[in-house]
């Protein structure tokens, strides 16, 4: 889904399971995003960008909560 207020590639993942811990998003060889940015659900910036290396980043799962990202090619 593309960023509805900006640049970039919106990604949201809800955690549905209670658990909290490590997740690792991986995108498909071929993928040119070099940082993720975390934001809240209005796209507001909520903290520093994460590095995308190798197609992965990692973050922390919270029980129950959604996380948003704005996935950039520089």
């Amino acid at each position: 889904m593309g960023n509805p207020v900006g640049e970039g590639t919106l990604l949201r993942i809800w955690e549905q399971a209670g658990t909290s811990g490590n997740v690792t998003i991986t995108f498909p060889a071929g993928s040119t995003y070099k940082t993720a940015q975390p934001v809240n659900l209005r796209g507001e910036v909520a903290g520093e960008p994460v590095n995308i290396t190798g197609q992965k980043f990692n973050y922390t799962a919270t029980p129950y909560s959604p996380v948003s990202f704005i996935l950039l090619d520089n």
